[in-house]
């Protein structure tokens, strides 16, 4: 089930985190960015546990996706695409036009999952990720 993101979730949030990111955000930066009126944080929820979040900003008509996690145990199940949906679907019923998103250049899986949901390479930041040290590519889904 893909839902809302609640302030109870927030330690489940700090977990994934720390699972899924070399660079994991802090749970203060987590909660700072969940009470900020800009950022929206789902869930995705397997027998009442929080297996996977996303989270996304919109400033204008602009969105920014930041973050993607699916708990390792539970990834291959269509979990990310359910975020990526629920996601674009929100945005654009607040009237957002475009999406970014940052991958590592080598994270092949997530490159073809934002692929398959619409979204393109439109550029690179060098050296952009840390521990290890990897490019970045921009994607964007532009009319969505």
């Amino acid at each position: 089930m893909v839902r809302w993101v609640s302030r109870e979730d927030l330690e489940a949030v700090a977990r994934l985190e720390e699972l899924c990111f070399s660079i994991p955000w802090s749970k203060n930066a987590i909660e700072e960015a969940f009470s900020n009126e800009l950022y929206r944080f789902v869930a995705v929820e397997e027998k009442g546990s929080v297996v996977g979040y996303a989270n996304f900003r919109m400033v204008a008509d602009e969105g920014e996706i930041e973050r993607v996690a699916v708990h390792p145990d539970f990834r291959r199940r269509g979990y990310g695409r359910k975020l990526m949906e629920a996601m674009v679907d929100y945005s654009r019923k607040k009237g957002v036009r475009d999406m970014t998103l940052d991958v590592r250049v080598n994270n092949e899986k997530a490159i073809n999952l934002y692929e398959s949901c619409g979204f393109s390479e439109e550029g690179r930041r060098k050296d952009y990720y840390r521990e290890p040290t990897e490019d970045a590519i921009i994607m964007w889904r532009r009319d969505i």
